[in-house]
């Protein structure tokens, strides 16, 4: 073919005279009216793009300055009730420390204690060794533990002279809903 009418020919508007209409059928057919002297192609493309973005959250815990003493809060509620709901570590703002009871001049270097009050719509409750009962602890929870010594390793909640220390396994703030 002549390289002048193959161009002529390739720019031509030859859809003046095409109607079709493609309807939109799922089974790749379609369906046209209107008399045509060549095929007609329509290609629409849809782009979408979704954007995912993820948050993480982490909560660090203050390095546990013990080594004898095992951490004494729990927060999976001390194997009560499977509908119980305790506040996490996090949620208290619980701290231990090794050394002297802040605030109370109780302890020595070897005293590891944690001091803390439960959140709004929770209750203390403290685990007693031996018979594993669960009882209501106090609205400010003082714990102690020796590091060394005949009692290394054992947890009391309070402290003389102002209470008779208890010797407790565990301690929670639970749920009161």
């Amino acid at each position: 073919m002549d390289r002048w009418l193959f161009s002529t020919l390739t720019n031509l508007d030859i859809t003046e005279n095409v109607s079709t209409t493609i309807s939109g059928a799922t089974d790749g057919s379609y369906a046209s009216s209107g008399s045509s002297s060549s095929d007609s192609t329509t290609t629409t493309t849809t782009t979408t793009t979704t954007t995912t973005t993820t948050t993480t959250t982490t909560t660090t815990e203050a390095p546990y300055p013990c080594s004898v003493c095992p951490k004494i809060y729990g927060s999976g509620c001390l194997g009560g009730s499977v509908s119980d709901i305790c506040a996490s570590i996090a949620e208290v703002g619980l701290k231990y420390t090794l050394g002297l009871l802040p605030g109370y001049n109780y302890g020595d270097a070897n005293t590891c204690s944690t001091i803390f009050s439960c959140p709004l719509g929770y209750t203390s409750k403290v685990k007693l060794p031996i018979v594993n009962l669960i009882v209501p602890g106090p609205s400010l929870v003082i714990a102690t533990c020796q590091e060394t010594g005949s009692d290394a390793g054992i947890w009391y909640y309070g402290i003389p002279p102002l209470t008779t220390p208890v010797e407790i396994v565990g301690t929670t703030c639970q749920s009161i809903i």
